[in-house]
């Protein structure tokens, strides 16, 4: 039977590109598709069964979110080129490319175009609507200012541009009868190519869209309602203009090695979805990334896995002389990260997106250059689909968030020693980004925020992060969030979730709950029950919806495939903070493998934490159905860094109050 498709694609530039589709008939994907038939037949017929009621939980049933995404990982091109897998023409049918493309998503565009299939292309649907909700967020941040000035950097012609700005412009767009202040937006677009000075057609018709549009005043000819500039990636520079966001795409370089690679993870749901797992390297400023091709036992993904290994180590090796198959090394250059160092100068905020290594690799960054004043905002989760473009947003507006930080821990009566506000600021990236982020757009939340961060500060000193799985139960509600019709309706989730996994693939569960308080609210009856209740709620609805075992729901697989999937990228972003060693990183990859395919109940423990910094210290742990509540006061918080020097009247006698 035919496999593949071997075809050229001719360049504006007059450069062939080679291009493979690979078929559904092709073996690996063939035998996908038989095990997505079963997966799907099976969790149908136990959806069946189930009671109506629990039915109508199921969340992550979802058939559409699985597709033979890097089944193979790599596909012979012409001349004995390896290609990457960039996407699916048709559900079943696999474009692959050389990883030097830069601009895959428009090889994409005319593949589909080739076959008569051209649409938009879902990975690039979602970054743009991604950047869109970052841009909503920067407006939010500043007081709801609307006219912005934006880079698109190595956005070849500009439809990239025109994707996010008709998105972020929709609103008026939509109501083109409608009257709309006259709000300014500046678009400049930086092409790789030095020849390149018009903008796509798409893009002008845009400016001619949003200009046509019914304004309050005359618009200035010298500042039209969108302006559009075309400029090469060599001019940004000291004299380019100053930007509120800067999206950049395509800055990293990406080629195959052929390596072993001996302690892989396993493919989850059935070996439906295969993860690709990051390796360090030796060198500076680069990662490998490998499929996960792991076996363990002889399940249901053990045959695709083992069919995918010997299927990369035939392209690689066509004798079988050795065990080593391709796998992308992926690395940023001096020039790209130069370019990245210019961008944080004319920018206050920087979006990168790119296909491979996403947060991981950015990290590196940071901490090699000479981006000091620069942070993570936020970033996105690494999916099992590499065909999905990682985001990351940096910010050099450092002063104003350490700026509120400062102020909270001055209402406080904190002081730092040997601690700052710039520490508590790096402890929230290591928990997550958006806390950051959230940190600015509410400062009423700056109490609760820096006591999560003293509380990871005191749990780090304790080491009862080392070698310990953080995860930010809020930052994912598409797992943690109970559904509508979920008997859990108030959706309460605690703020944090250590997950320690034995060698046995046995999960242990620790769920954390913060708050901040004063002396005289610490000890009362009312915070501990509250606190209670919140890990109780937690802690059932992880047990009955997320993490359930002996077949008890459809969507099972779904969801400790979607968890397992969680617990790697955290294992490797809590080897990038240094709380897991990277020997630790590998045995709990594998941990994680045995836990999926054991699907044993977690042991669960909840801890509650009041952060206190006037409270005394004479408050004794309180303890309710397996909730252990703890009080962080001044002589906890000084070990840690954060002396109180004015405890006030209250420090006198705080007392447990009923």
């Amino acid at each position: 039977s035919v496999e593949t498709i071997n075809l050229e694609l001719r360049t504006s530039e007059g450069l062939q590109v080679p291009v493979t589709i690979s078929l559904p008939t092709h073996p690996l994907r063939a035998l996908w598709w038989s095990q997505y038939a079963e997966t799907i037949s099976s969790s149908c017929i136990a959806a069946k069964s189930m009671d109506p009621k629990a039915r109508q939980t199921l969340t992550a049933l979802n058939m559409s979110e699985s597709s033979p995404a890097n089944y193979p990982f790599a596909q012979k091109l012409r001349l004995n080129e390896l290609g990457i897998y960039l996407g699916e023409l048709t559900l079943g049918t696999g474009i692959y490319a050389s990883p030097l493309i830069q601009d895959s998503t428009q090889l994409v565009r005319s593949v589909q175009r080739v076959f008569g299939l051209l649409k938009p292309n879902i990975g690039t649907n979602q970054s743009s609507s991604a950047i869109v909700n970052r841009i909503y967020d920067f407006v939010k941040l500043h007081g709801g200012r609307e006219g912005l000035s934006l880079k698109f950097v190595n956005d070849h012609n500009g439809n990239f541009a025109n994707e996010v700005m008709r998105g972020y412009l929709s609103p008026k767009l939509d109501e083109p009868e409608g009257t709309f202040d006259l709000i300014p937006q500046r678009v400049e677009i930086y092409s790789p190519e030095k020849t390149f000075s018009k903008p796509s057609e798409s893009l002008i018709s845009l400016q001619r869209e949003y200009s046509e549009l019914n304004f309050r005043g005359k618009p200035n000819f010298l500042v039209p309602p969108l302006s559009l500039a075309m400029q090469s990636v060599s001019d940004i520079g000291e004299t380019s203009n100053y930007s509120d966001i800067s999206v950049i795409k395509n800055y990293e370089d990406a080629e195959f090695v052929l390596k072993e690679i001996s302690d892989s993870s396993i493919p989850l749901l059935d070996g439906l979805e295969t993860r690709v797992d990051i390796f360090e390297t030796n060198e500076p400023l680069s990662v490998l990334l490998a499929p996960s091709v792991g076996v363990t036992k002889q399940n249901k993904s053990a045959l695709i896995a083992q069919v995918h290994q010997s299927f990369l180590k035939a392209l690689a090796n066509p004798d079988n002389k050795n065990s080593n198959f391709p796998v992308l090394k992926v690395s940023i250059n001096k020039q790209n990260v130069e370019l990245l160092e210019k961008l944080h100068e004319k920018s206050e905020w920087v979006v990168s997106i790119e296909q491979h290594a996403g947060v991981h690799l950015f990290e590196q960054v940071l901490k090699t250059t000479t981006l000091n004043d620069v942070f993570i905002l936020d970033y996105s989760v690494e999916g099992l689909d590499s065909s999905q473009d990682r985001i990351t947003v940096t910010s050099t507006d450092r002063a104003s968030v350490e700026e509120t930080i400062s102020g909270a821990m001055k209402d406080l009566n904190l002081s730092a020693a040997g601690f700052s506000a710039a520490s508590i600021l790096r402890t929230l990236s290591h928990i997550s980004g958006r806390l950051a982020l959230r940190l600015r757009e509410n400062t009423n939340r700056a109490k609760e925020i820096v006591g999560l961060a003293a509380v990871v500060m005191h749990l780090r000193l304790g080491k009862k992060l080392k070698d310990t799985i953080l995860i930010p139960v809020d930052e994912h509600p598409e797992i943690f969030h109970p559904s509508r019709r979920s008997s859990n309706k108030r959706g309460r989730r605690c703020d944090l979730m250590l997950v320690r996994i034995e060698k046995s693939g046995k999960i242990n569960i620790e769920l954390i709950e913060v708050k901040f308080r004063s002396a005289a609210e610490a000890g009362s009856q009312i915070l501990f029950e509250d606190i209670c209740d919140q890990l109780i709620t937690t802690r059932q609805f992880i047990k009955s919806e997320v993490l359930s075992s002996n077949d008890e729901r459809a969507d099972e697989n779904w969801q400790w495939s979607r968890f397992c999937n969680l617990l790697h990228f955290y294992t490797e972003k809590g080897r990038s903070n240094g709380d897991i060693s990277s020997k630790a990183a590998i045995l709990l990859k594998s941990s994680i493998d045995k836990a999926y395919e054991r699907r044993d109940q977690p042991i669960y423990s909840a801890s509650g934490y009041v952060v206190s910094t006037n409270a005394s210290t004479d408050l004794p742990d309180r303890e309710n159905n397996g909730v252990v509540v703890k009080f962080i006061a001044a002589n906890l918080l000084n070990n840690i860094g954060l002396t109180t020097p004015d405890f006030g009247p209250e420090m006198k006698s705080t007392k447990v109050k009923n």
